[in-house]
């Protein structure tokens, strides 16, 4: 039986304040504990939505959960294991779901799964009780707190000084080969996201040796396209 759930969508990426975070999750994941009347505590069973290692470890550490694999955060062998996204995967993970509380009936499982950038949350608690007064449930109040002003400026049309907030360093067959900041504006501290600027070699490399973030670096705008140097 689905004894609570929530469904919650979180802001635009560049707008939440804590980049390695999401509290839409967050705010999912207790909502249906919370309507499911239980902690974590009391839930045996996991399966965490796992595209990439972000999308467990963000909700795991919040709830105070072991990410070193002494707890199973899984019950599939997680998606990289089971199979690629797209593919109906926590519907798979609901129905082993069915097959470990069957086995086990004074169990409770947790199913939690994400789309987009870590934008769209659903949760689930299941168990073999039969909540004894069913309602639907809503996560209307979850989803305003989500959708909350985060006071966090954007700017579009950025140039000038700014900071490295933080950053992804690609690399192309073991080289090199582009780079992506999240930077704050030293003017206004608005955000803007950046990429290299094509050629600038020094500025590619610094992403890979050194750490860049709270570097200065100034950022130029190339048609709708933000690019960065990195400050002499």
């Amino acid at each position: 039986y689905l004894t609570g759930y929530a469904d919650v969508d979180d802001q635009t990426v560049l707008k939440r304040p804590n980049l390695a975070a999401s509290n839409a999750q967050n705010l999912a994941v207790r909502t249906a504990l919370a309507s499911a009347g239980v902690g974590i505590e009391a839930v045996k069973y996991l399966d965490f939505y796992s595209c990439f290692p972000i999308a467990v470890s963000s909700i795991a550490e919040p709830l105070g959960l072991p990410t070193d694999g002494s707890r199973p955060l899984t019950l599939t062998g997680g998606l990289p294991f089971f199979g690629g996204p797209g593919n109906n995967y926590s519907m798979h993970a609901i129905a082993t779901m069915v097959d470990k509380l069957r086995a086990d009936p004074q169990a409770r499982g947790l199913v939690v799964a994400n789309g987009g950038y870590l934008s769209k949350h659903s949760a689930a608690v299941y168990a073999c009780a039969a909540p004894a007064n069913w309602q639907p449930l809503s996560s209307s109040a979850a989803q305003a707190e989500a959708k909350a002003d985060t006071g966090i400026k954007v700017d579009e049309r950025a140039t000038g000084a700014a900071t490295i907030e933080t950053f992804a360093a690609i690399v192309n067959k073991g080289a090199p080969a582009d780079g992506f900041v999240v930077a704050r504006m030293q003017a206004d501290n608005a955000r803007v996201m950046a990429r290299v600027v094509k050629g600038d070699a020094a500025t590619l490399a610094a992403l890979f040796q050194e750490q860049v973030i709270g570097r200065p670096i100034t950022v130029s705008l190339q048609g709708d396209l933000h690019q960065f140097a990195i400050a002499s």
